[in-house]
């Protein structure tokens, strides 16, 4: 049987990414542009959705998203005014493959 990984869930499995909370530094009004993606095979093409564009304010940032696969993806986009210090994610496994 496959292991788990830091998320909690089978790497083979089908997962829901619901949720991405961006960790930034960046001054009011700033712009931080979110993709999120996903296959369902390691050959195929990430399918993108997006792009969700958050303007920096004294709410913490956050995406709701709802995209499904085996294999999950993130891509962020940034000016050099903004520091980029990572991200937390809400996913829920769906299935095993």
């Amino acid at each position: 049987f496959p292991s788990h990984d830091n998320l909690g869930v089978c790497p083979t499995a089908v997962k829901l990414l619901r949720t991405i909370w961006p960790k930034v530094s960046a001054a009011t009004g700033t712009i931080l542009t979110v993709y999120v993606g996903a296959r369902m095979r390691a050959n195929e093409d990430v399918t993108w959705e997006g792009p969700y564009a958050i303007t920096i304010d004294e709410e913490p940032p956050k995406v709701d998203c709802y995209v499904t696969g085996r294999f999950l993806a993130i891509r962020f986009v940034w000016s050099d005014e903004l520091k980029f210090e990572g991200y937390d994610v809400d996913v829920v496994q769906l299935g095993a493959l």
